[in-house]
């Protein structure tokens, strides 16, 4: 019986713990851990890559992903247009370059409501680095969100 108790206590620890968007929140502004490995929670997310562009859409997010990556040979600049919006929460798409140094291209914090709201950075010039480079969606509390990068022409820097 003692047993019986011990283990549903502990499932219902587990369970709650692994119910929280703490981290995501304390991650947030935290450069070394969004450079490293993605670590997030989501609901109902879809990614499209189709010429030149990536779409990626979320019903609930909280933590930090890749939604696009390239390991380049040499430094380049890459013209693209960035959109994120979102129904609620905050969030930020980030360029993490191959050095490691994580850049924020855009950043949205919304009040809950129904109507989606959303931040672009049109004409933006994305400064890749020799070696891995990686676009991130980071955020907590966030419903809702679509992102949008189109590409424009590789230019050596």
């Amino acid at each position: 019986m003692k047993k019986s108790i011990f283990l549903l206590i502990l499932a219902v620890c587990v369970f709650f713990s692994g119910c929280s968007n703490e981290f995501a929140k304390e991650d947030y502004n935290n450069t070394s851990k969004i450079a490293q490995t993605d670590n997030y929670a989501a609901q109902v997310s879809k990614t499209t890559t189709k010429n030149g562009s990536v779409t990626f859409s979320v019903s609930k997010f909280d933590g930090y992903i890749t939604i696009w990556e390239q390991t380049m040979t040499s430094d380049t600049n890459l013209p693209a247009n960035v959109s994120l919006s979102l129904a609620s929460g905050t969030a930020k798409l980030v360029l993490v370059d191959g050095n490691r140094n994580v850049t924020t291209l855009v950043e949205h914090k919304s009040e809950a409501s129904n109507d989606i709201t959303g931040k672009s950075s049109p004409d933006a010039v994305v400064r890749l680095t020799k070696g891995k480079n990686m676009i991130k969606l980071v955020g907590y509390d966030c419903e809702k969100v679509e992102v949008e990068i189109t590409f424009g022409e590789v230019t050596a820097r």
